[in-house]
């Protein structure tokens, strides 16, 4: 799975002006996420049209940045982040991102990205969904 970072100076309609551009050249935003900054915002999406996306965006003269993110599904229980956190950690992988996409009953998917995504399939492995 891809996600697409853009780096966006903090004002009002800067998601709205993103949305727009987006839909005029058919994209859908399957997920977004923002960071906001002191001055600026770090946006993230998931997209359909993930090439498209990034044409239409750095186009348009935004700085976006493309990462490739593991998608994992963990159990809901006490402790499971933690260790596979612990796992990344002492393998010396540098987490750089990590969300939790959405959550159910029983699990939740987590996106991940790292320094070293080769590295990281290897100890994640049982938890990939996609």
């Amino acid at each position: 799975m891809k996600f697409i970072s853009i780096f966006v100076e903090d004002r009002v309609g800067v998601i709205a002006e993103l949305a727009t551009k987006l839909a005029e050249n058919n994209i859908d935003i399957e997920s977004l996420d923002t960071e906001k900054g002191d001055e600026h915002t770090v946006i993230t999406l998931a997209i359909d049209k993930h090439e498209d996306a990034l044409k239409v965006l750095k186009k348009n003269h935004y700085k976006v940045f493309s990462n490739d993110i593991m998608l994992l599904t963990i159990e809901n229980k006490q402790g499971v982040l933690s260790n596979l956190t612990v796992k990344l950690m002492d393998s010396d992988i540098e987490v750089r991102s990590i969300r939790i996409v959405k959550t159910f009953s029983d699990h939740s998917l987590v996106a991940l990205d790292t320094n070293n995504n080769e590295k990281t399939l290897g100890i994640v492995k049982e938890y990939l969904t996609v």
